[in-house]
């Protein structure tokens, strides 16, 4: 899929999966979750001063459960999830991402441990801390949204192109298993 190329729909492509459609991200994870995306940047421009959201997905208002991946200007792809009381906030070094590369995104929250790991085109990557990214404005909206920058804001769509996206629950995927599919 290709959202936001130059056509009538510019600003308005994106996916929204409503909320009773889909498991919470911190549905009483025993084991954990996993998430994979491949996906291409066709732009890495900020919009509204946002970075590039590829998905956000919360649970609870005020935000204690939830997941919030972006890619900023200068390719660091950054990532921000609240279990309960655990909270992350990380980041990859620059040009992690580049623009018209195909990337397989693995990110696996492990419960034993909680132990969030970050892999691109099956590589670890190693993470720095940042401070949590802001979560979308509207925080009574527990929609998932994947391709577009935060939901609620005045910021803009997305340009890029979406291959796959899968949720693991209850999967904590490992670095031996990172480039396979599961059921």
């Amino acid at each position: 899929l290709r959202f936001n190329r130059s056509s009538e729909q510019v600003h308005d492509e994106f996916i929204n999966v409503p909320h009773d459609a889909l498991l919470r991200v911190s549905e009483d994870l025993v084991t954990g979750i996993s998430f994979f995306m491949r996906f291409r940047m066709l732009s890495l421009a900020e919009d509204g001063g946002e970075p590039a959201t590829l998905f956000e997905k919360t649970d609870t208002d005020p935000i204690t459960d939830g997941i919030r991946v972006c890619v900023t200007s200068d390719g660091k792809l950054q990532v921000s999830y609240r279990n309960e009381s655990i909270a992350y906030a990380r980041e990859t070094t620059a040009g992690t991402i580049t623009t018209n590369t195909v990337y397989d995104l693995w990110i696996t929250f492990n419960k034993t441990g909680n132990v969030v790991k970050v892999y691109v085109n099956n590589v670890e990557k190693s993470l720095s801390v940042i401070s949590q990214l802001g979560w979308h404005a509207d925080q009574t909206n527990f929609d998932m949204t994947i391709m577009t920058m935060r939901l609620g804001t005045s910021a803009g769509p997305l340009y890029e192109d979406l291959y796959d996206f899968r949720i693991y629950t209850e999967q904590a995927v490992s670095a031996a298993q990172v480039g396979f599919h599961f059921t």
